[in-house]
C-alpha cells in the first residue's frame, strides 16, 4: 500500500481539529454601548457562556472543513480503486491492450456512415486517447499475418495514433488461436490489464475482457445468385460472379475468393436495396476448386458462398451423354462444365451402350437402362423409375424434410442443401450396399434424398428429386451439386 495512504489518513485528524477549535474558540459577539457604566446590565449568560459549544454553520467553518476533506482524499486516492475518477484521472497505471479486427468483413459499411472498419479506428483511436503517465498501451492488429504495436510514453502513443489513423485494411481471415498467444504474450506482469476487442462479430477470442461492436446485422438477405467461368489465355481462370441484394438501403458488401486454403482475391461490391451486382475473379492456374464467399452476416448463410471448380480437376474436355426426354436445369448446368460436351438423346433411344462408347458419363433423366443395355461408364441417375436389380420405390413424400447429410462426402463437400424444397419426391427402398448421403424425412418415414453405389458393376450416384420441381436450380448451390456429383463419377475424384 502507498505511503500516501496512512498520511491522508493522518490527516483526517485535521478536520476533527477545526471542529473542535470552532467549538472551544469562537469570535466574540460585539455589543455596542454608550458607557461603562452600563456594563453590569450586560446579560451574565453573555459574559459567561459556556467554554464549549455547538460549532457554528458558518461560511468559514465550511470552507475550512471542505479545504481539509479535499487534502485529505488527495492523499489518500492513489491507494483506494473507488476514488479513480476523482481529479479526472486514474488512480493506477494499466496496459490497455486493443485487438483490432482487421478481417475482410470489417470493409462492409452503409452508404453515407462509413465502413465497419473507419469505425473501428475511430474508437481504437477513442481508446488510445486514454492514455496517462504510467500506462502501457499495446495494438494487436488480428488479419491473416497480425501486427503487434506498442507505446509507453507519449511520443510513441502519437506515433501510434498517426498510425491507426492511415491504416489500410489488410484483410483475410485471423487466427483466434494465434490472436490469443499474442494477447498473452503482450501481457505486462507490474499492470493491471484492460483487454478490449473492437469486430464486427466475425472475431472470438477466449480470456474475458470487453467487446466493442461496429456493425449492427442489417435485416433481410444478399446471396451469390450465379457464376460463370472462363479460362484466362495465359492460364488460370476467369470467373464473374453475380450478388443479389435484399436489404434495406446501399450497402458495400465484402467478398473473398479462396484456394487452396489462401485467399486468391478480395473485394467489394456496393449494392442498392433489390439491385443485382457483379464481381470477377482471376483466379490463378493450379487449383481444382475456388471457393467465392460473400462476407454479409445475414440470416440466410447458405447462398453467401458458391464453390466453383476450376477445370483443372479433370473435368476439362468431358464427354457427357445425356439421357432425357425433356431437358433442362439439368442439361443447362453440365453443359456449362468447363469443357464438356453434352449429347441429349431421348429415353427410347435404342443401343445407348454403342452410342455411349468411349464416354465418360452418362446421365439419365426420369430413365434408367435396360439390364442389357447398360453402358460401359460411371451413371448419373435423377430420379429413376423402379429398378428391380438396384432399387424399388415404395411410395411418394409430397415434399420431404431435410434430416442428415454426409458433408464428409466430396460430392456434398461445402453444399448446402438446408432450405430446398425438394417437390414430390419418390421414397426409394435401397439395397443394403448404397450410401445415403442426403437423406430427408416425411412423417415417421426416410426419405432418402441422395445416395451412391454400384450399378451392373458401374458406380452411380443417384438424386431422388427432380430440379425441374424444385428451387435448387434457383440457387447456387446447383451447379456446385452438379460439378461435384460429376467430378467424383468421372474426374480424378471417382472411386
Amino acid at each position: 500500500m502507498s505511503w500516501l495512504f496512512p498520511a491522508g489518513a493522518a490527516a483526517s485528524v485535521a478536520m476533527l481539529a477545526i471542529v473542535l477549535l470552532h467549538m472551544r474558540h469562537r469570535l466574540p459577539e460585539v455589543i455596542p454601548f454608550p458607557l461603562l457604566a452600563f456594563w453590569p446590565r450586560v446579560p451574565s449568560e453573555t459574559r459567561e457562556s459556556p467554554r464549549w459549544r455547538r460549532p457554528p454553520l458558518t461560511l468559514l467553518f465550511l470552507l475550512q472543513l471542505l479545504i481539509a476533506l479535499l487534502l485529505v482524499l488527495a492523499f489518500m486516492r492513489p491507494a483506494i480503486p473507488g476514488l479513480d475518477a476523482f481529479g479526472g484521472q486514474r488512480t493506477g497505471a494499466i496496459q490497455h491492450l486493443i485487438v483490432l479486427d482487421a478481417s475482410t468483413s470489417m470493409a462492409a459499411g452503409s452508404a453515407g456512415t462509413g465502413t465497419r472498419w473507419e469505425a473501428a479506428l475511430r474508437e481504437a483511436d477513442a481508446l488510445a486517447g486514454d492514455w496517462q503517465q504510467g500506462d502501457g498501451l499495446t495494438v494487436i492488429l488480428a488479419a491473416s499475418e497480425p501486427v503487434v504495436r506498442s507505446a509507453a510514453d507519449s511520443r510513441q502513443v502519437g506515433e501510434l495514433r498517426d498510425w491507426l489513423r492511415g491504416l489500410v485494411l489488410p484483410g483475410g481471415t485471423p487466427d483466434g488461436a494465434e490472436i490469443s498467444r499474442l494477447i498473452d504474450a503482450s501481457e505486462l506482469p507490474d499492470l493491471d490489464r484492460r483487454l478490449t476487442v473492437i469486430t464486427d462479430g466475425g472475431l472470438e477470442l477466449s480470456g474475458g475482457g470487453s467487446v466493442t461492436r461496429v456493425a449492427d446485422g442489417a435485416p433481410g438477405n444478399v446471396a451469390i445468385v450465379s457464376t460463370t467461368t472462363s479460362p484466362l489465355a495465359g492460364g488460370g481462370t476467369f470467373i464473374e460472379a453475380d450478388v443479389l441484394h435484399d436489404r434495406p438501403g446501399t450497402e458495400t458488401i465484402p467478398w473473398v475468393a479462396r484456394a487452396g486454403g489462401q485467399d486468391v482475391a478480395s473485394g467489394t461490391v456496393t449494392l442498392a436495396e433489390g439491385a443485382t451486382g457483379r464481381f470477377e475473379v482471376r483466379a490463378p492456374s493450379g487449383y481444382d476448386r475456388v471457393t467465392l464467399e460473400l462476407v454479409a452476416g445475414d440470416a440466410m448463410p447458405a447462398d453467401d458462398r458458391a464453390v466453383v471448380m476450376t477445370g483443372s480437376s479433370g473435368l476439362a474436355g468431358l464427354s457427357i451423354v445425356l439421357v432425357s426426354d425433356v431437358p433442362g436445369p439439368l442439361q443447362r448446368a453440365l453443359e456449362v462444365l468447363p469443357g464438356a460436351t453434352v449429347e441429349v438423346y431421348p429415353s427410347s433411344t435404342p443401343g445407348l451402350s454403342a452410342i455411349a462408347t468411349n464416354v465418360d458419363l452418362v446421365v439419365y433423366d426420369a430413365s434408367a437402362p435396360a439390364p442389357t443395355d447398360v453402358p460401359d461408364a460411371p451413371l448419373l441417375f435423377v430420379q429413376p423409375p423402379g429398378v428391380d436389380s438396384a432399387w424399388q420405390i415404395g411410395g411418394v413424400s409430397p415434399n420431404p424434410v431435410l434430416a442428415e447429410i454426409a458433408s464428409d462426402d466430396p460430392i456434398l463437400r461445402d453444399v448446402a442443401l438446408d432450405g430446398v424444397r425438394y417437390g414430390e419426391t419418390p421414397i426409394y427402398i435401397l439395397p443394403e450396399d448404397a450410401r445415403i448421403l442426403a437423406g430427408g424425412v416425411e412423417g415417421e418415414t426416410t426419405v432418402p434424398l441422395i445416395w451412391r453405389g454400384t450399378f451392373a458393376e458401374h458406380p452411380y450416384v443417384a438424386w431422388a428429386f427432380d430440379p425441374g420441381s424444385s428451387n435448387i436450380v434457383d440457387r447456387v448451390v446447383f451447379p456446385m451439386l452438379v460439378g461435384q456429383t460429376v467430378y467424383a463419377l468421372a474426374g480424378s475424384g471417382g472411386d
